[in-house]
């Protein structure tokens, strides 16, 4: 399994449409990435304390379920 995912780039006008996400001022949305594999940084939609959602950045990757080592032993 290769891991890796392509996203499309997609308007702040499509978020809210399809998301109810408002447009952060000053910021543009994240860029199309065609090659996204894990460890790499990505934009993750969650909910919000005031019922809404937002977008953060996080590591796109995963942890196998049978991984039982910590994980600075990758």
């Amino acid at each position: 399994m290769c891991g890796r995912f392509f996203r499309h780039g997609v308007s702040w006008e499509e978020y809210y449409d399809l998301l109810g996400l408002i447009a952060p001022k000053g910021v543009e949305p994240p860029a199309a990435t065609y090659n996204a594999a894990p460890t790499t940084l990505q934009p993750v939609i969650i909910p919000a304390s005031d019922g809404g959602a937002k977008m953060l950045p996080a590591v796109w990757g995963l942890i196998p379920s049978w991984w039982k080592k910590p994980l600075s032993e990758k």
